[in-house]
């Protein structure tokens, strides 16, 4: 900055001299400043230079004030939530500060009275993807197998000021700008900085192997093209010439094809020059997303063009990338909220200073190991929380991932009939909420089943969100994808099979339809009990239910002033939305007095006090629909994803999230309540549940299977029903395995079904080699083609297996061996089975 500028700016700031850091802080402001009033000062190239001096003078000492303000502001609003949070872990009637940490990062499901930043993320997210909820449900075709380009190109343009003649596209650019905005308003009153751009479309998703393959000069005249000129100005307010703007241009490409690397080196350069030592450490997250964006694209097209030969959208799709982009910011929103804007300095210094005065106290004087091991497990379930912000970005974990992606499409296409056992745990959640199951919860969850209205209405309260959106979380893994390489978009493919096998299987419509019917109905009772029953009038077993989810009077007294959404048959609900349309004046109430006139201040309650109320629902969900969250994944994961470690843990415990997390949650719940008595009874009654539907269970898959159902009263089918309805956990898992007819043992389970098929293969391949050159028979072929084709993509879906089956693979059977099939029938019918469609009838 030269010398006149300093001084104009010093005289701006009220200061005499400006000091050399000060220069150095506000150099880059002066210039964001300059470029600014360039651009947007209608009158800039008719004021003299002294005029724009002094006015770029003034705009630089303003930005500054703000930046000072925000930066005092985190630092205040830090302050007030680590003092906050050492508040509520040193004070538990319960658990230790090390124990209370862990329950702030992942849920428990032991009613500690701690909302857990897992649950409240995933509360944030189905509020912002409600409002796109239409987005995707109407952008997509073939049953949600696939997603309609057309459309959404169309939406691209909209978004980036373009006309269409669809209002109903015109209407869907507008919700997704909408939804954008307020994650980018949310981010912001969490502590970040994201400036507002008037000119801003919709992400830029670069693929950083793509612009680095590429020659600087074909990127820069590529991009020349389709950036909008008028954005890039000098400061005498004269748009730059094609040789200033290409040289920008140079320095942008730098930056993606280094993956920001560049930036770096001038960070450490600067600091070699000043005699300082690297800092080391991770940026704030408050930081993130301040990217300068400078690439200002003239219209929608210009983006398509530059996505199809350097982006990520012709492959990941507008779908992932609003997704992954929803996913993150609500994370990193929820962990500002609860740990300040920058989450993991103030994480590890509460863990480091609980570990300390924990052993500090001579009452744990042998205790010493075990608070380390919680400390451990704190940590990484931490790090596995923090994982979610960023996506998969190596060769080995997005080639592990497909792989593990292509076993969720090969293996679980029948996994639709064991979702039986889900009616168990929710009937069992249903008495303890005080709901009816027979009368409330399995009408609604029929109605759910018939999508349509009611799963947009459903959707539009934000439930069953995640399958809406293809997830995988509940069997697959819920690490985000990139698709910037061969391997990540092999990766991506494979989780698309995944997804495709969970639809089409009907397993994400029961699942959704589960959580959708048990939370409408429990929404339906809170919208009743808030007009009728005041806190103190409350009944013991509602009170512990919910102020076991951090509920307090204070925020059943706001419930109460809501007005419940009303569904289309007229049923009130009091919903997330209710909190966001209530009246200023209502909000108002819970405020302090100073800040009752704050627009922000209004904006954060309604959104904390929403997010609170999510989060009750979604914990009672997490019961009685289990699926495998931080805690579950922080165990079997081993590592970070991409790393030996870390793939080796997702493989061998791949389909193992879902009975680790029954026995945490089943087992949590159940001695959380208050006697011996009290513990034996809920696991008695949900064993009796689970073992009913397991015996639905069995007799399904008997059918589906060709299989004649089994008699009923018997031992041996009490001993089936019991395992099969998942009440036993890992425990039953393993008991199944190894009393499998078609072979499988316990290793097969230990394995994992990666690691397991593959040597199976290799094992197989090696005998049939070996029998072939000593001329001996066999059928290790048949048991090649058998493995191969179990592992083929869609060929295990519940409703059409048994007919390929019988129509196809029998006669292949047969050409291959004409006496297998014979052999394995008379095999399993000396094992008590019997069959209303034989082996080798066709």
């Amino acid at each position: 900055m030269r010398a006149e500028c300093r001084e104009q700016v010093a005289k701006a700031l009220g200061k005499r001299k400006l000091s050399a850091a000060d220069s150095n802080r506000i150099s880059s402001l002066y210039i964001r400043a300059q470029n600014t009033l360039a651009r947007t000062d209608p009158d800039w190239m008719f004021k003299s230079p002294a005029e724009r001096a002094e006015a770029i003078a003034q705009k630089t000492a303003t930005d500054l004030a703000v930046q000072i303000a925000k930066n005092n502001q985190n630092i205040a609003r830090d302050a007030i939530i680590k003092a906050q949070l050492q508040n509520e872990i040193y004070n538990h009637p319960k658990l230790n500060p090390v124990q209370a940490l862990m329950r702030k990062i992942a849920y428990f499901s032991d009613q500690s009275g701690i909302q857990s930043i897992e649950k409240q993320s995933q509360a944030l997210h189905s509020r912002w993807m409600s409002l796109v909820a239409d987005v995707f449900t109407k952008t997509q075709e073939r049953f949600g197998m696939s997603v309609n380009k057309a459309m959404t190109d169309d939406i691209i343009r909209v978004m980036f000021g373009g006309k269409s003649d669809n209002p109903e596209i015109t209407a869907m650019a507008k919700e997704v700008s909408a939804a954008l905005e307020e994650m980018r308003l949310a981010f912001n009153r969490a502590g970040g900085n994201i400036k507002k751009l008037d000119n801003f479309g919709f992400m830029t998703s670069h693929d950083q192997k793509k612009v680095a393959l590429t020659d600087q000069s074909e990127w820069v005249n590529d991009a020349l093209a389709g950036v909008d000129r008028n954005q890039y100005v000098k400061e005498t307010g004269e748009l730059m010439n094609e040789l200033e703007l290409k040289s920008m241009l140079e320095e942008i490409y730098k930056t993606i094809s280094t993956n920001g690397a560049n930036k770096d080196l001038l960070i450490l350069n600067k600091q070699a020059k000043a005699g300082a030592s690297p800092v080391g450490g991770r940026s704030k997250m408050a930081n993130r997303h301040q990217e300068s964006r400078a690439l200002h694209f003239k219209d929608g097209d210009a983006w398509l063009a530059y996505q199809k030969k350097y982006g990520t959208y012709d492959e990941a799709g507008f779908h992932e990338i609003l997704k992954n982009h929803t996913h993150r910011m609500s994370t990193e929103v929820a962990m500002m909220q609860n740990l300040g804007s920058n989450p993991r300095h103030t994480f590890e210094s509460l863990l480091d200073e609980a570990k300390i005065k924990l052993k500090a106290d001579p009452q744990n004087g042998m205790k010493h190991g075990e608070i380390d091991k919680q400390a451990h497990r704190a940590m990484s379930m931490y790090n596995t929380l923090d994982a979610n912000t960023r996506a998969i970005d190596s060769t080995l974990g997005n080639v592990m991932g497909g792989l593990r992606a292509l076993m969720v499409a090969s293996k679980l296409g029948g996994t639709t009939l064991t979702t039986f056992g889900d009616h168990a745990s929710m009937k069992k959640v249903a008495n303890m909420l005080g709901l009816s199951y027979t009368k409330s919860i399995l009408p609604e969850y029929m109605k759910q089943l018939k999508q349509g209205a009611t799963r947009d209405e459903a959707l539009r309260f934000g439930l069953g969100i995640n399958e809406m959106a293809g997830s995988m979380t509940r069997f697959g893994d819920a690490d985000i994808v990139s698709s910037a390489t061969k391997s990540g978009r092999f990766n991506a493919r494979m989780q698309a099979f995944a997804a495709t096998t969970m639809k089409l299987s009907g397993l994400n419509a029961v699942t959704a339809g589960a959580k959708r019917a048990l939370n409408l109905v429990h929404m339906n009772k809170l919208a009743e009990m808030t007009r009728k029953t005041d806190w103190k009038d409350l009944g013991a077993d509602d009170l512990k239910i919910l102020q076991g989810n951090g509920i307090t009077e204070r925020d059943w007294q706001l419930w109460q002033q809501l007005e419940p959404s009303k569904r289309e048959d007229g049923t009130a609900v009091l919903t997330q939305n209710d909190f966001f349309n209530a009246p200023d004046d209502v909000i108002k109430q819970f405020l302090p007095l100073d800040k009752q006139d704050n627009a922000n201040a209004l904006a954060d309650f309604r959104y904390k006090a929403a997010m609170k109320y999510q989060t009750h629902l979604f914990n009672e969900e997490s019961v009685a629909i289990i699926e495998a969250g931080v805690r579950e994944r922080s165990i079997i994961n081993l590592g970070e994803a991409g790393t030996i470690q870390g793939e080796l843990g997702r493989t061998l415990f791949q389909f193992k999230g879902f009975p680790l997390a029954y026995m945490f949650r089943i087992g949590h719940r159940a001695f959380a309540q208050g006697d011996i008595k009290s513990r034996v009874t809920f696991l008695a009654s949900l064993l009796a549940y689970q073992t009913l539907a397991g015996a639905l269970i069995v007799q399904t898959q008997n059918l589906a299977n060709g299989k004649n159902p089994e008699p009923v009263f018997t031992i041996d089918f009490f001993g089936k029903s019991l395992l099969k309805g998942g009440g036993l956990s890992f425990l039953g898992d393993i008991m199944s395995a190894l009393s499998d007819p078609t072979g499988r043992s316990a290793s097969d389970f230990i394995s994992g079904p990666l690691l397991g098929q593959s040597m199976k293969l290799g094992m197989l391949l090696t005998g049939m080699g070996n029998n072939i050159i000593e001329g001996k028979e066999s059928t290790r072929m048949m048991e090649v083609a058998n493995t191969l084709k179990s592992n083929i993509p869609l060929q295990n879906l519940w409703y059409s297996k048994l007919v390929v089956d019988r129509m196809l693979y029998s006669k292949m059977q047969n050409m291959i061996d004409p006496d297998y099939l014979p052999r394995t029938q008379q095999r399993l019918e000396n094992l008590g089975n019997s069959y209303w469609w034989d082996l080798s009838e066709e």
